[in-house]
């Protein structure tokens, strides 16, 4: 190992050296230390109650080489430290990232490598699991560790592979016209009887002007014939869309946007074991209208969708959070006396950086946790569902308040679990929050903001197999800048599901084959305190203290307590 890191850092010091005799080279950094220490306590005898502590360090170290307008080279190399360990035991070097990138003929700009890639809720999208958008600065700032050591930057996918982009601008009749290609591989051969499986797809962008603008989307995803001797299976899934948008903006008081997306999918399955030919089409709509009152700066929309039964889109409906069975606690993963494993809680998804998320695109529908994600488990682009949505948003010009407010009101298009009456189910899902800049009002220079979300999910069927499952999740911040930097933090979580509900397992065909009945009663309450000091510059500490309460009525041994003081001090230029 000792070797293989010395040859790596001599080759890079030899290149470092190359490029910065030629003054092209520039640095970027994350630094992070980070230090916990923990206590559960569950149902079970004092023997049960566990105490432990962890921690690290880390640095990540940007280099980035630039030749010319035309290529720039960059790699982020990783040096982390567990915490207890003395003289490089326990300490790991790693390449996180390698990219490059520049300009084709000064018009398109190319990317190759590690990048980011996303285009719409329905051909290519990372959907958040968690609704977190009014949730307390001391829960974001654990989250946003979470995302950086999972690559998430928003909505978008990571991968490997080439992203080609470029617009032409024109003088008569259209603004502007955007290009984008990309692709990759997203599954390696084995050299018998798996193929190579490479993603690909791309993007016209038509802006006729400000009143108008449409683009086509493609999407897709192929096993390359011939990589392999004996394949087991013949892979291919495209999705084809177009979205616009019509815009009215005439007037001092008054925007009206009239948009939307349509599309299809296309999917084809070839095995082996049967030799049979499978294919499935589908398709999907959702259009909507949104005005704006510019006085007010108050938004109205609402819209209607309908997505197909056997809609597939893998690369925006693969699931952020991975697949139950493939989940670990990081703390603490058994307890009553090493009897039980440690269900998953909301403190886990704002906290846990690794054997949590996924990061692959995955070709069939991923299975997931019921009780937080019930409407929308694969984002907008959930199969079989159709319905209605409706938003409200308000921001005072000044700033001193901001709100919105989602209502879904859904309803599957074919039954699912329910052979005999095959009623369908009926979902509602209500999401939004606020937040609230007393400062402003007083007029005090220092922030003191209060913030406010709320998510709450249903789903019910009547017929031979009833469902009837319902869950909220509360969010509460305060943020009191006391001294210049300084910032006392304040945040709650209040979680409840309660009823039942069914699961679907599915086959490589994304067919179902079999439901899984689930019932629930639980609660989950987390109530956190700390302080963040930012030095500026990027640099900043935090400490945190967070008491989490899961009650499990439905199991009585799944039911713990567990407190966490939580340690961080963050660099990045």
């Amino acid at each position: 190992m000792l070797n293989k890191v010395t040859l790596v850092l001599s080759i890079f010091s030899v290149l470092l050296v190359t490029e910065l005799s030629a003054q092209n080279v520039y640095f970027t950094g994350v630094g992070r230390a980070l230090v916990t220490n923990d206590r559960l306590s569950d149902n079970t005898t004092d023997s049960s109650k566990l105490k432990g502590s962890g921690g690290y360090t880390l640095f990540d170290l940007g280099i980035n080489a630039k030749a010319t307008d035309v290529l720039r080279a960059g790699v982020i190399l990783r040096v982390r430290n567990e915490f207890g360990g003395f003289f490089s035991d326990g300490a790991s070097f790693e390449f996180r990232q390698l990219q490059m990138e520049g300009l084709i003929a000064k018009k398109v700009k190319y990317e190759i490598g590690d990048i980011y890639l996303k285009h719409t809720q329905y051909t290519l999208w990372n959907s958040e699991p968690i609704y977190n958008k009014y949730e307390s600065n001391l829960f974001s700032l654990r989250r946003d560790i979470v995302n950086y050591e999972n690559f998430f930057i928003g909505n978008a996918w990571r991968m490997q592979g080439v992203n080609l982009k470029t617009q032409l601008n024109f003088k008569n009749g259209i603004q502007s016209l955007g290009i984008r290609a990309y692709g990759g591989r997203t599954l390696r051969n084995n050299s018998t009887t798996i193929p190579d499986r490479y993603f690909y797809g791309g993007r016209l962008d038509l802006t006729q002007s400000k009143y108008f603008r449409i683009a086509g989307n493609l999407a897709g995803i192929s096993d390359i014939a011939g990589t392999v001797p004996n394949a087991q299976v013949d892979y291919k899934n495209m999705v084809y869309t177009t979205d616009f948008d019509f815009t009215l903006d005439n007037s001092d008081n008054f925007k009206f946007v009239l948009g939307g997306e349509v599309g299809a999918s296309h999917f084809e399955l070839k095995r082996a074991i049967d030799t049979a030919y499978n294919e499935f089409n589908d398709f999907f709509y959702d259009l909507g209208i949104k005005g704006t009152y510019k006085p007010w700066n108050l938004t109205l929309g609402g819209s209607y969708r309908d997505v197909g039964y056997n809609f597939n889109s893998p690369m925006a409906q693969s699931r952020r959070l991975a697949a139950p069975a493939d989940v670990i606690p990081s703390n603490f993963p058994l307890m009553n006396d090493g009897l039980t494993t440690r269900p998953i809680g909301i403190f886990e998804t704002y906290s846990q950086e690794r054997r949590l998320y996924n990061q692959a695109i995955s070709t069939t529908l991923m299975s997931y946790y019921v009780q937080y994600n019930m409407v929308e488990p694969y984002g907008k682009a959930t199969p079989n569902r159709k319905g209605y949505t409706f938003i409200a948003e308000v921001e005072t010009p000044n700033k001193v308040f901001n709100a919105n407010v989602e209502a879904n009101f859904l309803s599957e298009s074919v039954s699912e679990g329910d052979s005999v009456t095959f009623e369908k189910r009926k979902f509602t899902l209500i999401q939004g929050g606020f937040v609230f800049n007393l400062n402003k009002v007083l007029n005090f220079e220092k922030l003191i903001a209060i913030n406010g979300g709320l998510r709450t999910e249903s789903s019910k069927r009547g017929g031979t197999n009833t469902i009837d499952l319902s869950s909220s999740l509360i969010d509460v911040g305060l943020d009191i800048e006391v001294f210049k930097d300084l910032h006392v933090l304040g945040g709650a979580k209040i979680f409840n599901v309660q009823g039942n509900e069914v699961q679907a397992t599915r086959d490589q065909l994304n067919q179902i084959t079999a439901f899984n009945s689930q019932q629930f009663s639980q609660s989950q309450t987390i109530l956190a305190a700390g302080l963040r000091y930012d030095y500026g510059q990027g640099c900043y500490f935090s400490m945190h203290y967070h008491d989490v309460s899961f009650n499990d009525k439905q199991t009585d041994r799944n039911t713990y307590k567990m407190n966490q003081l939580f340690f961080v001090f963050g660099l990045k230029f």
